[in-house]
């Protein structure tokens, strides 16, 4: 079947469509608050807020806290390894590339998400693509690359493998997840993965959590935690769930296209954030090849 993205509800779609816009805007408050607190101790504590919000969606979904669900060994199986690769490793390796490099730069490479959805698709037998699509992919894949040239020419090479990486990681859970939101509900299975994600977080992240001088952090930091947590990552879990199951992984991917745009401008105009020539073609190329991708997807 192809299915293409205006297909699919559309209000998942214009849902999704603008909360990018918030999580654009996301990248440039965790940089301002990693000024302040160590990278695992301000994602752990992000995470934990949005825990919060998995809690209380939970809470009104059903009127009571119930973790149960109908899943065979091989479903539970399948959720913690999404648990794993969401809740711990993708967060952790984001947070500290971001530490490492800027805002604008780390959703650049957010921007890869649909070629590297596409692999795993491909990998996986879920997904299949046609000489449009393998030319999308070639495209973001060059910008990827001239991306990683630069990185290593200013420096901040390991914090790019770093963001890479946790694109992989998460694309990897997106494709994992498919299966148990297509049979189960999207919203408890979202949910489920993030408070228990966060809840593991936390005990990895205790040390860095425990060193941290929480009174004398400023407003826009604990903006950066509470809001950032709560609504960025608290309910975008639950409509990122949402979409997984009715639009895809790679579809969902697509819409993560305005973020690079959104904390590139707003990191160069607002943080006063460097950027080079070279960075600028890339999300260019970048986002021109996944342009591409908007003409087909296939499933």
């Amino acid at each position: 079947m192809v299915i293409g993205p205006g297909v699919g509800r559309v209000s998942e779609q214009v849902l999704l469509s603008s909360f990018v816009l918030i999580w654009g805007v996301n990248f440039l408050f965790a940089e301002v608050a990693l000024l302040e607190v160590v990278p695992v101790a301000f994602s752990a504590a992000r995470f934990l807020a949005g825990a919060v919000t998995g809690l209380t969606i939970l809470w009104f979904r059903s009127k009571v806290l119930s973790f149960r669900l109908d899943l065979s060994s091989r479903e539970k199986y399948r959720l913690g390894i999404a648990i794993l690769l969401g809740g711990v490793v993708a967060p952790w390796l984001g947070i500290v590339g971001l530490s490492i490099t800027h805002a604008g730069r780390a959703a650049i490479w957010v921007a890869t998400f649909p070629l590297i959805s596409y692999l795993f698709g491909l990998r996986l037998k879920s997904e299949h693509v046609s000489s449009l699509t393998l030319m999308a992919i070639g495209t973001t894949g060059l910008g990827a690359v001239l991306l990683s040239l630069d990185a290593w020419n200013n420096g901040s090479g390991w914090g790019d493998i770093l963001l890479f990486s946790s694109v992989v990681v998460s694309a990897a859970e997106l494709h994992v997840l498919r299966p148990l939101v297509l049979k189960h509900p999207p919203v408890s299975i979202g949910m489920i993965r993030l408070i228990i994600g966060a809840a593991l977080y936390g005990i990895v992240a205790l040390p860095w959590l425990s060193n941290t001088d929480w009174d004398s952090l400023h407003v826009v930091t604990w903006i950066a935690i509470l809001g950032g947590g709560m609504i960025a990552t608290g309910l975008g879990q639950w409509i990122r769930a949402r979409a997984i199951r009715f639009l895809g992984p790679t579809v969902l991917s697509i819409h993560y296209l305005a973020i690079p745009v959104v904390a590139l401008i707003g990191g160069a105009v607002i943080l006063k954030n460097p950027t080079s020539h070279i960075e600028w073609i890339a999300c260019g190329i970048i986002l021109s090849g996944v342009a591409l991708l908007r003409k087909r997807v296939d499933r």
